[in-house]
């Protein structure tokens, strides 16, 4: 991925210590406050539960966090669950499944509700999301994940190279795809690993397409 913006380097505790100190983390008890238990022990269904009371709420918040640092930081992507993807070559639309979400362009909506409409050429980052941690859960992921990065390479010809992320429960593993290599990163858990979780939404929302070439 392109490194995070050199203002924030070394800036994660200063990131973390905002977060606490504005109700988005609980550190000592290793617990983002929008997630009182943890996914698998939470009730509803994926989308429900990873939603605005979980991973758009932080999303938001470390980016918001991030430009209290660095007031000059452009916010260029959004998080959006369960929206419509198009495509231009067939002008027409496919409804997510369940328990996945898209890290778009601005241009292509903001606000996530359900009904955003959005073009796969505005995809930066699919998600899958499942409660459950079990192999199955993990195998269902990997599989519809890779189908949308495939996607997203076959209909953007220039798209040499896209990125994605799964989650089930708490194991989260973010995924590189190109026309030729697929590889993903060892997991970290999204509640314990404080440090790790900040990166993902400052290296895909506050970065300048230069970044992507250094």
């Amino acid at each position: 991925m392109a490194p995070v913006p050199q203002s924030l380097g070394g800036q994660v505790d200063n990131i973390l210590k905002i977060l606490e100190d504005n109700g988005t983390i609980d550190i000592p008890n290793d617990r983002w406050v929008a997630f009182p238990v943890d996914p698998a022990q939470a009730t509803g269904q994926e989308d429900a539960v990873f939603h605005w009371q979980g991973l758009t709420t932080i999303f938001n918040a470390v980016i918001a966090a991030a430009q209290q640092i660095d007031s000059s930081l452009e916010h260029t992507f959004d998080f959006i669950v369960n929206g419509i993807h198009e495509t231009r070559e067939k002008g027409k639309s496919e409804q997510k499944q369940v328990g996945t979400g898209d890290v778009v362009t601005q241009n292509a909506g903001g606000k996530p509700p359900k009904n955003e409409r959005y073009l796969v050429y505005d995809l930066a980052n699919p998600h899958q999301f499942k409660l459950g941690d079990a192999e199955k859960d993990e195998n269902d992921d990997f599989a519809k994940l890779v189908y949308d990065m495939e996607q997203i390479l076959a209909l953007d010809p220039c798209r040499r190279f896209t990125f994605g992320t799964t989650i089930e429960n708490c194991i989260t593993r973010l995924w590189f795809l190109s026309h030729a290599t697929l590889l993903r990163t060892k997991p970290f858990d999204l509640m314990k690993d404080h440090h790790v979780v900040p990166n993902l939404p400052e290296q895909l929302t506050l970065i300048s397409p230069s970044s992507w070439l250094s």
